[in-house]
């Protein structure tokens, strides 16, 4: 019972508050007059919600008690890997998008 609501909890708390501005967007386009298509999903929402699971995941793991540190330890460096990877893609991404515009 108690892996159960464990399991919903995270479901609700990370999943779902993850998924807001994908799930607004969403909504926003269905009540907007002139449909784009381009205005329902941005990366930037995927890059957040790939930041939440990741920082829920680096949270879980200081919190649970497990007799194989090694195992342990590489989860938490691909949570990292996978964070440095959403900043510099978002970093990187801006930079590029304003230097194409000024060039055009």
């Amino acid at each position: 019972m108690r892996m159960d609501y464990k399991k919903a909890k995270w479901l609700i708390y990370t999943v779902l508050v993850g998924m807001l501005p994908i799930i607004f967007r969403i909504l926003i386009y269905m009540i907007m007059k002139e449909k784009k298509i381009a205005l329902i999903m941005h990366e930037s929402d995927f890059v957040a919600f790939g930041l939440i699971l990741h920082i829920t995941n680096l949270n879980e793991l200081e919190h649970i008690k497990i007799d194989d540190k090694s195992w342990k330890t590489i989860q938490n460096g691909i949570s990292i890997i996978f964070i440095s990877g959403y900043l510099f893609h978002s970093s990187y991404g801006r930079y590029r998008y304003s230097v194409t515009s000024k060039l055009l």
